[in-house]
């Protein structure tokens, strides 16, 4: 809870959460924490904050994990480079849930000796790099809002710092594969200079 509570006292837009339980952690002094905190955080940025959570690595022997099934959380499952969703994810309950890369992804730990780099593996690898590409997607609208016609674009571009606008425009990058498979090499080799990002980001918040 401090955790969360000290990024949003920052003005953080994005917080990635790698940790989840069956459900809820017992509540302190009857206050379930964790959901007081993302409470908290979605009305003091007036729901403009993007929370992103670690779906479960236990297949099919366990449902999807709290927070990822907050309502107001983006519950991430893991791929192999290649967009394959991994036999570990949690089932879906529809072919709209996100994925993206969560399979040896090269990293470093505090178990780790020298420089040397460790495969890390799990929802909990994936959420970050999820939550890096809503941050670059972010980057790119705040870009726009200040570079182009504030109050035409603004307003709705505004949108991408919501749960419902960044899902939709997280959707449209991704490529059907199992599920939704996010892969941000087709924003990456843009040749067009940010267009075809501007153009999915422009469908995304309803233009």
């Amino acid at each position: 809870m401090k955790a969360i509570d000290w990024a949003v006292d920052q003005g953080v837009d994005v917080i990635s959460m790698s940790f989840g339980w069956s459900e809820e952690l017992p509540s302190v002094d009857g206050v379930k924490v964790i959901s007081k905190a993302i409470s908290r955080a979605i009305h003091i940025r007036n729901n403009k904050i993007l929370l992103f959570a670690a779906a479960s690595n236990f297949g099919a022997n366990q449902p999807e994990l709290f927070p990822g099934t907050h309502p107001f959380v983006t519950s991430i499952r893991a791929t192999d480079s290649l967009g394959a969703f991994k036999k570990f994810n949690p089932p879906a309950t529809d072919l709209s849930a996100l994925g993206t890369l969560g399979w040896k992804v090269p990293s470093t730990t505090l178990r780790s000796k020298g420089e040397h780099e460790v495969g890390f593996s799990g929802t909990s690898a994936a959420t970050p790099i999820a939550a890096g590409i809503a941050a670059l997607m972010l980057g790119r609208a705040l870009f726009r809002m200040k570079t182009e016609e504030r109050d035409k674009h603004a307003p709705r571009l505004e949108k991408m710092w919501e749960k419902a606008g960044m899902e939709t425009m997280l959707q449209k990058l991704c490529v059907r594969t199992d599920y939704l498979y996010l892969s941000i090499n087709a924003i990456m080799e843009d040749r067009e200079g940010g267009k075809r990002a501007d153009r999915l980001m422009d469908i995304a918040c309803g233009e």
